[in-house]
């Protein structure tokens, strides 16, 4: 007898909202690659208009775990 794979609740998806008048939105997720044993990251800055100012991609050279990612997305510790 094999115990029954856990289900996860299933994830809700929001509609992106730009950010209010003279404020910036950070948007971060990261990924794991198992295969190449690596890890990336994402961040994207988006103005009141819904504009790109900034964005940045960055492959990390270990596989970390997702909180570990989007801690690392959100830090300046790349």
């Amino acid at each position: 007898v094999q115990p029954a794979p856990r289900s996860l609740p299933p994830r809700t998806r929001g509609q992106w909202q730009t950010p209010q008048s003279g404020t910036i939105k950070i948007n971060f997720d990261g990924a794991i690659f198992t295969k190449e044993h690596k890890s990336g990251i994402g961040v994207v800055l988006c103005d009141a208009h819904g504009s790109v100012m900034a964005s940045l991609s960055r492959q990390l050279s270990q596989v970390y775990n997702p909180l570990e990612i989007e801690a690392k997305a959100a830090s300046s510790d790349l």
